[in-house]
Protein backbone atom coordinates (compact mmCIF):
# COMPACT_ATOMS: atom_id res chain seq x y z
CA UNK A 1 0.00 0.00 0.00
CA UNK A 2 1.09 3.52 -0.73
CA UNK A 3 -0.35 6.75 0.57
CA UNK A 4 0.07 10.04 -1.24
CA UNK A 5 -1.14 13.55 -0.61
CA UNK A 6 -2.11 15.54 -3.68
CA UNK A 7 -2.85 19.23 -4.10
CA UNK A 8 -6.21 19.43 -5.87
CA UNK A 9 -7.25 22.81 -7.24
CA UNK A 10 -10.79 23.50 -8.38
CA UNK A 11 -12.71 21.94 -5.50
CA UNK A 12 -14.89 24.82 -4.34
CA UNK A 13 -17.36 23.09 -2.03
CA UNK A 14 -18.12 19.92 -0.11
CA UNK A 15 -19.88 18.54 -3.16
CA UNK A 16 -16.67 18.83 -5.17
CA UNK A 17 -14.60 16.98 -2.59
CA UNK A 18 -17.33 14.36 -2.21
CA UNK A 19 -17.42 13.85 -6.00
CA UNK A 20 -13.64 13.43 -6.12
CA UNK A 21 -13.78 10.90 -3.27
CA UNK A 22 -16.56 8.88 -4.94
CA UNK A 23 -14.76 8.74 -8.29
CA UNK A 24 -11.50 7.68 -6.68
CA UNK A 25 -12.95 5.05 -4.33
CA UNK A 26 -14.74 3.50 -7.32
CA UNK A 27 -11.35 2.94 -8.96
CA UNK A 28 -9.98 -0.58 -8.51
CA UNK A 29 -6.95 -0.60 -6.25
CA UNK A 30 -7.80 2.54 -4.27
CA UNK A 31 -8.37 1.67 -0.61
CA UNK A 32 -9.23 5.02 0.97
CA UNK A 33 -9.61 8.67 0.07
CA UNK A 34 -9.95 11.83 2.10
CA UNK A 35 -10.50 14.99 0.04
CA UNK A 36 -10.84 18.50 1.44
CA UNK A 37 -12.00 21.51 -0.55
CA UNK A 38 -10.90 23.82 2.28
CA UNK A 39 -7.34 22.49 2.16
CA UNK A 40 -7.34 21.90 -1.62
CA UNK A 41 -5.95 18.42 -1.06
CA UNK A 42 -6.66 14.72 -1.22
CA UNK A 43 -4.92 11.93 0.67
CA UNK A 44 -5.18 8.61 -1.15
CA UNK A 45 -4.15 5.12 -0.09
CA UNK A 46 -3.81 2.71 -3.00
CA UNK A 47 -2.29 -0.59 -4.10
CA UNK A 48 0.39 0.32 -6.63
CA UNK A 49 0.23 -3.22 -8.05
CA UNK A 50 -3.37 -2.58 -9.12
CA UNK A 51 -3.46 1.14 -9.94
CA UNK A 52 -0.68 3.54 -10.91
CA UNK A 53 -0.21 7.02 -9.52
CA UNK A 54 -0.74 8.30 -13.07
CA UNK A 55 -4.16 6.63 -13.15
CA UNK A 56 -5.07 8.18 -9.77
CA UNK A 57 -4.13 11.61 -11.12
CA UNK A 58 -6.03 10.97 -14.37
CA UNK A 59 -9.23 10.16 -12.46
CA UNK A 60 -9.03 13.48 -10.61
CA UNK A 61 -8.13 15.48 -13.71
CA UNK A 62 -10.92 13.82 -15.72
CA UNK A 63 -13.32 15.14 -13.06
CA UNK A 64 -12.18 18.66 -13.94
CA UNK A 65 -9.68 19.34 -11.16
CA UNK A 66 -5.99 20.25 -11.36
CA UNK A 67 -3.53 18.01 -9.51
CA UNK A 68 0.00 18.35 -8.14
CA UNK A 69 1.97 15.98 -5.90
CA UNK A 70 2.74 17.35 -2.42
CA UNK A 71 6.07 16.02 -1.14
CA UNK A 72 6.99 12.37 -1.43
CA UNK A 73 4.94 9.21 -1.26
CA UNK A 74 4.04 8.23 2.28
CA UNK A 75 4.48 4.56 3.12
Amino acid sequence: METIKLKVDGMTCGGCSSRAEKLLIATDGIESVSASHTENSATITFESEKVSLDKVIDVIEDAGFEVAIIGDHLQ
